[in-house]
């Protein structure tokens, strides 16, 4: 098939009072993932950008100092940040809205959930502006990672992901990833669904990203954000297949659930004004008592055994809960 003359996309104008404000029937796109992993990247392949799409204006959400601002014609600085490096770019949620042959779309570009750099009063900050940015819903997720190997952190990103956002997100989700280029006889394609699905069902039936795989009904996609024709051919993918979650989901994801749980697990120091994360909590004389974040993950012991093990953040009182459920049993 022959695009003649560019992919039909185009960054979309905003003549809103408002800019926060979205059309009730603009398809919004929400990217995750672990930092470093590339989301912005693919936020820029998604509007197709070098891709022959015209260039008007571009908008972007700052939040940590209550700021928006507009970008207009003549900026240059209207693709998302990109960083190849462990620290997150993205430090507040961002967002374009964009056309893709027609079809109005808003891409947002989220921080990373699970950056300790960062204090918990700003991510809950940007959670709440990811829900007024997206306040008719999210029509797809893409949970963007890098090909190759998921590390323990990486797997405590998303499962901090999958946490804040609860189960009905699995319903709407992509597995977006990265990089995803193989070479047959010198020739550079892009990998196969079939060829990532094999590759998949290689990990231990137990494994996190397998895991994930099928609880978004092994929605799974490979992209290349560099490379021609490869990045165009992951644009036209990666809006065809926004569209396809579309039509199967009976509704869009409610960003509510996201309100819910920042109600339910952040909490305001009395003394401090500082928002800490609370994972759960029940009243009982004297105050509140206060169960801290705790991660598992299995891994292989020296024996190649494997090894179930939880860390829990400090100032937890799960292990002394633990201990004293032990000696009960002792």
């Amino acid at each position: 098939m022959k695009w003649g003359g560019g992919l039909g996309a185009s960054i979309d104008k905003l003549n809103r009072g408002n800019i926060e404000e979205i059309e009730e029937f603009r398809h919004t796109i929400a990217l995750v993932g672990i930092t470093g992993g590339g989301k912005s990247s693919t936020a820029n392949t998604l509007m197709c950008k070098g891709g022959g799409q015209k260039k008007d204006a571009a908008t972007s959400l700052q939040t940590k100092k209550q700021e928006l601002k507009l970008s207009v014609p003549g900026n240059r600085n209207r693709k998302f940040q990109v960083s190849g490096s462990l620290t997150s770019v993205t430090k507040a949620v961002s967002f374009r809205d964009y056309t893709y042959r027609q079809v109005p779309f808003r891409v947002i570009d989220t921080p990373g959930l699970a950056d300790t750099n960062r204090p918990a009063s700003e991510i809950e900050e940007e959670l709440r502006s990811f829900t007024r940015v997206a306040k008719h819903g999210i029509t797809a997720f893409l949970i963007v990672l890098p090909c190759g190997r998921i590390t323990d952190q990486d797997e405590q990103t998303l499962a901090k992901i999958q946490e804040v956002f609860g189960p009905d997100m699995a319903k709407h989700a992509i597995v977006v990833f990265t990089n995803g280029l193989t070479k047959t006889n010198s020739i550079k394609t892009l990998m196969t669904r079939d060829v990532l699905l094999d590759e998949i069902d290689q990990l231990p039936s137990s494994h996190f990203l397998r895991k994930l795989i099928h609880d978004v009904g092994l929605r799974v996609i490979a992209v290349d954000n560099k490379l021609e024709p490869h990045k165009s051919i992951s644009c036209q993918r990666l809006n065809q297949f926004v569209l396809d979650v579309d039509r199967q989901a009976p509704s869009r994801y409610d960003v509510n659930n996201v309100t819910q749980y920042l109600d339910k697990h952040t909490e305001v120091c009395e003394t401090t004004g500082e928002v800490k994360w609370v994972s759960g909590s029940h009243h009982a004389e004297g105050g509140v008592k206060h169960t801290v974040d705790c991660r598992h993950s299995n891994h292989a012991n020296e024996k190649g055994e494997e090894v179930f093990e939880v860390v829990c953040d400090k100032g937890s009182n799960l292990p002394a809960i633990f201990a004293e459920l032990m000696k009960t049993v002792a």
